[in-house]
């Protein structure tokens, strides 16, 4: 799988003075992990996100979602948000949530592949990064929260993050 890094900016929202291509950062990203892996959906999701900023950004803002993109429908999950101060050099972002909330999504729409997607902006709304994690979504039987070889246990839906940096 191929990690695609997108940097979107918009002229006409830049103030003078502010940059507004994502390249002027000078942003790369060294390590991802994404955790629990081969597990439910639903389940708690641990990001952590290393990279090296050229640049001192100051305070800026973490944005984590989750997309569904079905021939029907595409449904976004917004997962948070975390404020950071991003520096010249190494940094690290963590992110946590207790669960995915798919509740909102038809279940014949979950077996799909979905896309996780973490955006750095500035202060200022300016987008730095985005970083986009393929997830794959197949229908499964969970027993005790394992896998059953048997088939015999609660229909669910099983997430397997591909990390893009492997």
């Amino acid at each position: 799988m191929s990690l695609k890094f997108e940097g979107k900016y918009d002229e006409g929202i830049c103030s003078a003075g502010s940059k507004c291509d994502p390249a002027e950062y000078g942003i790369k990203v060294t390590a991802i992990q994404a955790e629990p892996n081969n597990c439910a959906l639903e389940d708690e999701l641990n990001l952590v996100i290393t990279y090296e900023s050229a640049e001192n950004i100051g305070n800026a803002v973490w944005s984590v979602q989750y997309m569904v993109d079905s021939v029907q429908k595409r449904h976004i999950v917004k997962l948070g948000t975390v404020e950071e101060r991003v520096s010249a050099g190494v940094n690290t972002f963590v992110f946590h949530v207790d669960k995915i909330d798919v509740s909102g999504v038809k279940p014949s729409r979950l077996a799909n592949v979905g896309l996780l997607s973490a955006t750095l902006s500035t202060n200022e709304g300016n987008e730095v990064i985005t970083i986009n994690i393929v997830v794959q979504v197949t229908k499964d039987i969970l027993v005790e929260g394992k896998m059953s070889d048997e088939g015999h246990g609660v229909p669910t839906f099983i997430r397997t993050i591909f990390n893009p940096l492997e």
